[in-house]
């Protein structure tokens, strides 16, 4: 093979670290009529964003977050996008170690 043992062992780490944060992300993911609505912290409790408080704004060709994360589609599809990276990793037989 091609690979070296150091290889192995960071594809080994780098799937363990991605199916640990969507553990994690999961478990603290809020269900809002059925689906999930992920934290910006995936080591804490998801926030339920209310019609107060500021939203994301644009200014000077940035994005500023809003005052709950929650509420940014960024922060969203990066919990997807972990879910589906989880998927994949799973797929290819690497089992979530604990």
């Amino acid at each position: 093979s091609w690979e070296t043992h150091e290889d192995l062992r960071a594809r080994e780490l780098a799937a363990q670290i991605v199916l640990s944060s969507a553990e994690a992300a999961w478990n603290n993911r809020l269900q809002i009529e059925g689906l999930p609505l992920f934290g910006h912290d995936w080591t804490k409790d998801a926030q339920l964003p209310s019609l107060s408080g500021d939203i994301a704004t644009f200014a000077a060709g940035t994005v500023r977050s809003s005052s709950v994360p929650e509420r940014d589609l960024s922060v969203q599809v990066g919990g997807w996008m972990l879910m589906e990276a989880a998927f994949v990793v799973s797929a290819a037989g690497y089992p979530r170690k604990r």
